[in-house]
Parts: structure tokens; sequence; C-alpha cells
């Protein structure tokens, strides 16, 4: 009779033990929660710290490597030397550190943040390679291609602290960028990187590009009046582009607002400053080697290697050496394939005369590459490169009209009808070399002739040389006139105006009258004066190597 009360006993002692055990339990809960949510408090913030970091590394590191774009064309890197690594704390005024301090890295700290210490430190350093990144030529950028911002900060933590003894945790976040080649159709570009106005028009003259890249002329000068427009001249962008409804004009320095519409017509493009420098897309190209021949010139019956003339045939010249240059006056010329060095003097297509392209096999590029040099190529004194002067009456004599679809090399199809070159045309015409890669040299071991008209005129380096198109003659030239003053190109660089960067092209007179340029202007300055016209047809088909800056990882 007494096992019943024992048992009652100790049930009543189970009911009084349970409500504690139900409170221990909410307890550890509570607890948990709250760590976990600490926990999530602290890693939400180091979260969020890190895409600042971040963010902030990405942008300190592309405006470094603006400015190592812009030393490629001769003016300086703000403020900091490329190759030379350095931190924020001591090189503020540097353009990666500006772009840090105005995400909120402003670099306070000389060194990464030590433990318990709330700040943040900035530094940049430019590794000489990155792995799975292809670095451009040393010779197009020099040793240092590539730049890396890493960003240090010291974020407050507060439940973590419990596990590792320190109230704050280092959020790190690095970006690496560089300089990269990137392939693009080169437009009208004005190399001169500090003087005004390098881009000059004035008179009545009238530039007209059809087609292209996005930005058709592109003016390197940090100046302010770095173009200038004026009279009665006027700049036709409105067929450029790759869709042929307008196209930028790109200047570094200035004006920053486009002229009046008197002297501006540009579609759909823009007047866009600043805008990125482009620098020397053929600052690695090698002078064509010197033919080590004396060119001849022999007279040649009509249809005798594509002459045009019946009734007095023509005088047909052969690659090489023209010591004191080559005159074209009241005949018809031919111009065999290959390179043309002419060691002073001038390259001069005077009245009643034309000049055309040699149908015979020459050097086998397809095309000629006139090379304006000195009787010491390579360093040639100033006043004694040779220059072009084409004069009254040029490209006036009669004979055949030219088959444009000789100016295609193999392996590209028709031009498009929006550049409006006719099917045949009268007056002269010059055709550079087919190439693989739209530059020089032709050469067997760098693929032979390829689709791209490369360089027609080219300027020795070594000093600077002002070229002159004169009078009325029309012409059609396909390929690139290159005329750039920098001795050391191939090495250190140029030196800064105006030592170097002082060789121009002018366009004066009626030059431009029938003057069609299907390729590209590369020059240090370009001037256009009197009743000039120049349409270029920015040729499609030719893809130069350009610098651009990239964020790589």
């Amino acid at each position: 009779m007494r096992v019943p009360q024992l048992r009652e006993t100790v049930r009543a002692g189970w009911d009084r033990d349970e409500g504690q055990v139900s409170i221990m339990v909410i307890l550890a809960v509570c607890l948990f929660i709250l760590l976990f949510m600490g926990f999530g408090v602290d890693m939400t913030n180091l979260f969020f710290h890190r895409q600042m970091a971040q963010s902030a590394a990405d942008s300190a590191c592309v405006a470094g490597a603006m400015d190592m774009l812009v030393s490629q064309q001769g003016t300086a890197a703000g403020n900091f030397v490329v190759g030379a690594a350095f931190n924020c704390n001591s090189s503020a005024p540097a353009a990666p550190c500006q772009y840090a301090k105005l995400n909120g890295y402003s670099s306070p700290s000389a060194s990464i943040p030590a433990a318990g210490t709330e700040s943040n430190f900035v530094s940049v350093s430019f590794p000489s390679s990155i792995p799975g990144v292809v670095a451009p030529a040393a010779a197009t950028v020099g040793p240092y291609p590539f730049m890396q911002v890493d960003v240090y900060d010291g974020v407050k933590v507060y439940f973590s602290s419990l596990l590792n003894g320190t109230s704050t945790q280092n959020v790190h976040a690095l970006a690496k960028c560089g300089l990269q080649l990137a392939q693009a159709p080169t437009p009208i570009l004005v190399l001169d990187p500090t003087e005004q106005p390098t881009f000059d028009t004035g008179g009545t003259p009238t530039v007209v590009i059809v087609g292209g890249p996005s930005r058709a002329i592109q003016v390197n000068s940090n100046n302010p009046t770095a173009v200038n427009i004026f009279g009665s001249a006027n700049v036709n962008l409105s067929g450029g582009g790759p869709a042929f409804n307008g196209s930028n004009l790109g200047v570094f320095g200035g004006p920053n607002t486009a002229p009046g519409t008197n002297n501006w017509t540009p579609g759909n493009g823009q007047w866009v400053s600043p805008a990125a420098p482009i620098p020397d897309p053929f600052k690695a190209v090698k002078p064509p080697a010197d033919p080590g021949v004396i060119g001849t010139k022999t007279h040649v019956t009509y249809g005798t290697n594509g002459c045009p003339d019946s009734a007095s045939g023509c005088d047909e010249y052969t690659a090489g050496r023209y010591v004191g240059g080559i005159l074209v006056q009241n005949s018809t010329v031919l111009f065999d394939p290959g390179v043309y060095y002419l060691e002073g003097g001038q390259l001069r297509f005077h009245a009643n005369s034309v000049v055309r392209p040699s149908t015979a096999a020459g050097d086998g590029s397809m095309g000629t590459i006139f090379y304006m040099t000195c009787t010491t190529p390579g360093a040639c004194a100033a006043g004694s490169l040779a220059t072009v002067d084409v004069s009254a009456d040029s490209g006036t004599k009669s004979g055949d009209a030219f088959n444009t679809s000789r100016s295609l090399c193999p392996g590209t199809t028709a031009f498009p009808a929006q550049l409006g070159i006719p099917a045949t045309l009268g007056g002269n015409v010059l055709l550079a070399p087919c190439t693989q890669d739209g530059t020089y040299p032709f050469a067997p071991q760098t693929g032979g002739i390829g689709p791209d008209r490369g360089i027609l005129f080219f300027q020795d380096r070594s000093t600077s040389a002002s070229t002159t198109f004169n009078g009325g003659g029309g012409l059609l030239l396909v390929g690139t006139m290159y005329f750039h003053d920098c001795p050391n190109t191939l090495t250190v660089g140029c030196n800064p105006p105006p030592t170097d960067w002082q060789s121009s092209l002018t366009m004066a007179g009626g030059s431009g009258a029938g003057t069609r340029l299907v390729g590209e202007i590369v020059t240090d300055n370009l001037h256009m004066r009197g009743i000039s016209t120049i349409t270029m047809d920015i040729n499609p088909f030719p893809l130069i190597n350009i610098l651009k800056v990239a964020l790589l990882q």
C-alpha cells in the first residue's frame, strides 16, 4: 500500500525540474541567435568594406593606367614615376591616390594597419607580368606595362573580437590593370602632346570623313587651344562612323566645346573633350631597310605594266634609292612596287603630269612606300629630309581612267557603297603595299602580302619636316601618311616639344580638289589652308594596333 505514495513523490520531483530545463534551452537558443546575429553583422560590415575597397582599387588603378597611357604620348605621368612603387601616404597627389581618396581611402597609414587600428593603406606597384595576360612588346610600352593597386582597410569588429582578441580586421582588395593592344582603324591622328594649335584650319578648307571608327579625328595635345577651326573652314563628320551617320572628334586638351555649326558638321557625332590620347600606332615599326640599289627610270609604251597614256607612253620607275628626289612633270609615270628611298630633295608632282601604280611584280608587295629621308638615313640634320610637293595642274594629263578595284588587296571585298568611291577615276593614284597588319614591312617572314594597305609615306623620324600639298592636283591615296619627329622612338621615346614632335602636314591652296585618301593621316601637326579639301574614306580593312587601358584583374 506504500508504493503508490512513492511514485507520486518521484513524479512531483520530476514536475519541479521540467521548467528549469526549458529555461536553459531557451537561454542557449537565444545566445546562439545573438552570436549568429553578431557575427552576421560583422561579416556583413566586412563584406561591404571589401566591396568599397575593391571599387577604390579598381578606379585608382584605371586612373593610374590612364596616366601611363598619356606618358606613352610624351606627357609625363601625373605625380609619379612609372616603374617606381609608392604608397599614397607619401604620394597623395598621384592620380591613383586621388581616386582612392575620392572613394574613401586617403591612406593615413604608411603601412598595412596594425591589429586594433582603424585606418587604411593604399599602395601602388608595377608588376612586370600578370598571369594569363600577354604584355605588349617593350618597344611599344617600355618595361612597365602593368600597374597594381592594393587597398587595406582596418575595419572595426565586435563579436568577432571575442574569438581573435583584436577589435579590427583587415580587409584587402587589389586591382591589376595596364596597357593592352587593341586593333582598330586609325583616324586622323595628331600626335603633338602639348603645343597649340596642332589641328589648325583656316580659309575655306573642308575635311570630310566617311566611314571608319566612332572617333574619326583625335588630337592628342593637352593645350586648351589644341584645335583651331576658323574662317569658313568646315570639319564634316556627318558621314563618318561604323553606321555612316556621324563620328566624333576627340581632343585631349581643348577647346572643350565644339565650334559653331558653320565650322562643324557632326551628324550624330560629338565633340569629345577631354578624350584620352592615342599614342603613335607605329612606334614599334622600324623604317624600311635601304633597298641597296639605285632606282632607275625607263620609258615604256602604252599598255606596258598598266601604262594609261596612249599618246606618249610612260616613264616607269623601279624601287630603290633616289638621291635628290624625283621630279614628275609633263609626263605619265608608273611606280613599280617596292621601297623608294628618297634621300633629300622632293617627290614633285608638277604641271601636266599623272602618276599611277605599275602592274609589274616589283618586290611583290603590290604597292609602294616612299621613305622620306636624307643621305644619312636615321641621322638627318634639320632641313635635309625629302618632302612631298603636289603642284598646280598635277594629275591633269590625259590618259585611261584608273580602275579602283585595283586598290583592293587580295582577300578583301569591295569597298562599302557609302564610301562613294567611283569604279574608275582619272588623275594621280598611289597605292601602299598590301600587308598583314596595315603597317610595314612587307617581307615573306612577316606573312607576305595581306589584305591591308600599309604606310604610303613614311618620314624619317630622326628630325622634323614640313610637308605641303600645294596647288590644284587631285589624288587618290590608298594607305597611311605618317609624318612624325622622334629620333629615339624605338628606344627611350620622344623629347618634349619643341625638341621633338615638330613635323607637320599642310594641305594648302587647292590641293584637296578631288583628293581622296582611303586610309589614315598620322602626323605631329596638321594644318589646312586656302581652299583645300580632303575627303577621307577611313579604310575599314587596316586594323592598326593601338594602346588602350584595360582593367585586367
